[in-house]
């Protein structure tokens, strides 16, 4: 399977591959609804995207939790340093 990377300008400044001037990207238009023979295929893709948005939101969360508790851990402190405050005297 090839991509072509190559576009055209088109008169509004947009490409025919559907980046606008400066390269952003912008929804194609006129293209019609989604042929009937790949609605199956599309609702598929659909659900896995939205499975693997959940899982990446988990291990986001996950991985927010790992970074309090590692910067829960005080700091290396020097040896040298008195561990005890002596208040009685």
């Amino acid at each position: 399977m090839s991509v072509s990377t190559s576009s055209t300008n088109d008169e509004d400044g947009s490409t025919s591959d559907g980046r606008g001037s400066a390269g952003e990207w912008s929804v194609p238009t006129e293209l019609g609804s989604i042929p009937p023979e790949l609605a199956a295929r599309v609702q598929d893709l659909l659900h896995n995207q939205q499975k693997l948005i959940r899982e990446l939101e988990q291990a986001r969360a996950l991985t927010q939790k790992h970074i309090a508790a590692i910067r829960s851990v005080p700091p290396e402190r020097d040896a040298r340093a008195s561990v005890y405050l002596d208040v009685a005297g």
